[in-house]
């Protein structure tokens, strides 16, 4: 009896404490992002604090592929700098490949015989002391291997502002990638794209300290900012496309391919940097491939023989004349004529100096088209991994969106794992934005709203979990990117565009929470964004007006649901003259439920439709009004 009073009073002052927050701030706050706030790391303006810190790590790594046996092995030495305010007295890996454990839980079935008995670990040292050799623990009491984490109990803290070094050696086989999984990596007949591959530190940041969410097949992911050095030996003709760039290029390749390669570099059309003709003359001379890329939150690489190679290149800054490589590697040329280099081209300077108006952050984008036809796709940093798609639109769109990630959360360090609606509604945004105005959101958001929103597995977005696949595209790429247009229209387009701006500039190469980007645009609007954070985020709910009453001079709209959006209006008059009015969706902002539009004239209403082709509406039947 006295636990449960004493429990009980506890939960009072916990809850009285967040009200209290609550009250302060007038936006709920997890206790995490408060803890973060006392500490100096987080603010309330949505900038990084005057104590905010981030660990990063030097990866050296080198790894062979042995396509005959279908198994990659590899070593790594990773240097890790402790710049927490914490000393640690575990230290937490990321196994990847223990997805495919056929001891291990996953959120998507795959092919039995793709299943295995996990990552061989040959051997892990930290400061020289050794954990696990011939794939066992030295001691068991301090190595906890679960789902595709690996923690480790240290012998020794690694003290705040030191440093650490971590030797690995381990194997795997290679998963066929048309088994059934998400497309993030594995064998596409010949050729293989290569991400999750390498053990990888967990994060470990100042809110949560080590992410622990294990990797089930379908979250995507949450890294630092690390500086890869990495060697990769393939049979002999492989040809490699990875992050970084390749610093032994004229050991690889013939002379002659790398002249093409530089002229792409450079060049405003398309090269071919490699046809089937050079093949007859000769490639690939090497098969030791070298590569580095610094302060990037991932290393993935692409390989495969006989393959096709266009590029072109693109100022992203017209102040230092910074160009960016584009290119496009592909089995073969039946989607010449898709032309989805020029595509890309454009989407690249459109982001570039329009929205969000950010130089393209990295030297290069590459899509690896893997031969496959309408499955997944998936980004890299300067990398993506691409299906074709038998739609010319759609094949382009999924090359644009997978691009963009290099702002969203590869310039933006996003925590993916609990809040893939971050990076995935900011993608999905900028995609739209590209194709004008949103114009795309008419042929896929929209017109899914009245299905899926304001259903039981519509849920808040701050506390959605990816674990219903049903929703996963209306929660993650749909519901967001919705959300930032309606904070689009809110705060104006100029205003947004500069809100943006501030806030990637802030959060560059750091780990931003939702509430830093709340935070952050709060700071550019005229009035109180809560409301909007509360109703969009936080809430259950969904978007819904309704013409109530139309009569002359008077329009009365009522809110049904709880989400915020404008009112556009179109009236019709009986001598076939046409009124439009627009009222912002700040209208609701002090609670209201009911608005009425002032029209200008007098006349007799033919019709009124409400609502415009982006606004988002769980209801439509009732936007339009005839007269009787």
């Amino acid at each position: 009896m006295f636990i449960m009073k004493a429990s009980l009073l506890l939960i009072f002052f916990v809850i009285s404490g967040l009200i209290t927050n609550a009250q302060q701030t007038g936006l709920f706050e997890f206790r995490e992002f408060q803890d973060a706030v006392n500490k100096g790391t987080r603010t309330r303006d949505g900038l990084p604090g005057e104590k905010y810190w981030q660990n990063t790590a030097d990866y050296t790594i080198e790894a062979t592929v042995d396509t005959a046996e279908n198994m990659l092995k590899g070593t790594a030495s990773i240097r890790y700098h402790n710049n927490s305010a914490d000393s640690l007295r575990g230290f937490l890996l990321r196994i990847y490949q223990d997805l495919f454990d056929k001891a291990n839980a996953r959120m998507e079935p795959v092919s039995d015989k793709i299943l295995h008995d996990g990552v061989v670990i040959d051997s892990l040292l930290i400061n020289g002391i050794k954990y696990i050799a011939g794939n066992e623990p030295v001691d068991s009491r301090k190595v906890t291997r679960y789902n595709t984490l690996l923690y480790i109990r240290l012998n020794e803290l690694i003290r705040k502002g030191a440093s650490a070094r971590i030797d690995i050696g381990w194997s795997f086989s290679i998963p066929d990638a048309f088994s059934g999984h998400l497309d993030r990596m594995g064998r596409y007949n010949k050729a293989i794209f290569m991400g999750l591959w390498y053990p990888q530190v967990a994060v470990y940041d100042d809110m949560v300290g080590w992410d622990d969410n294990s990797h089930l097949g379908v979250m995507e992911f949450y890294n630092d900012f690390n500086n890869y050095d990495v060697i990769v030996n393939v049979p002999d003709g492989y040809m490699i496309w990875a992050t970084g760039e390749c610093i032994n290029m004229n050991e690889v390749l013939h002379n002659r391919i790398i002249q093409k390669y530089e002229q792409a570099k450079t060049a405003d059309t398309v090269v071919s940097i490699i046809t089937r003709d050079d093949y007859n003359t000769g490639v690939i001379t090497g098969n030791r491939w070298h590569f580095r890329a610094d302060h990037v939150p991932d290393f993935a690489f692409a390989m495969a023989p006989g393959y096709l190679w266009e590029g072109t290149s693109v100022v992203v800054d017209k102040q230092t004349n910074r160009r960016v490589f584009l290119d496009i590697a592909s089995p073969n040329d039946s989607l010449k004529g898709f032309n989805s280099l020029d595509i890309l081209k454009s989407a690249i300077v459109w982001a570039s100096d329009s929205f969000p108006g950010v130089p393209f952050p990295y030297e290069h984008a590459t899509v690896f088209l893997n031969g496959s036809k309408n499955r997944g796709s998936m980004e890299y940093p300067m990398l993506m991994n691409n299906s074709s798609y038998i739609f010319r639109g759609l094949h382009n769109a999924v090359i644009v969106h997978e691009a963009y990630h290099n702002y969203m959360p590869f310039f933006m360090g996003f925590n993916e794992t609990s809040y893939m609606w971050m990076d995935e509604g900011f993608t999905q945004f900028n995609e739209h934005k590209f194709t004008g105005d949103g114009m795309s959101l008419q042929v896929t958001e929209i017109p899914m709203y009245p299905m899926l929103a304001g259903k039981t597995t519509d849920y808040p977005l701050m506390s959605f979990s990816i674990s219903d696949m049903n929703v996963l595209s209306f929660m993650t790429y749909f519901k967001p990117c919705n959300n930032l247009f309606l904070l689009e229209t809110l705060l104006g387009r100029s205003n947004f565009l500069k809100a943006t701006r501030e806030f990637m500039k802030n959060w560059n190469g750091k780990h931003p929470s939702p509430y830093d980007m709340f935070y952050s645009y709060s700071r550019f609007a005229p009035f109180d964004l809560n409301w909007f954070w509360k109703a969009c985020y936080f809430e259950p709910g969904y978007a819904d007006l309704a013409i109530k009453s139309a009569e002359r001079k008077n329009v009365v709209i009522e809110k049904k649901g709880n989400i915020p959006v404008p009112v556009y209006l179109e009236v019709v008059y009986e001598d076939n003259s046409r009124e439009k009015t627009f009222a912002n969706l700040d209208i609701w902002k002090d609670g209201a439920t009911q608005y009425t539009a002032k029209l200008k004239t007098n006349k007799n209403i033919k019709s009124v439709k409400l609502g415009n082709l982006l606004t988002p509406d769980a209801n439509p039947q009732d936007n339009t009004y005839e007269n009787p």
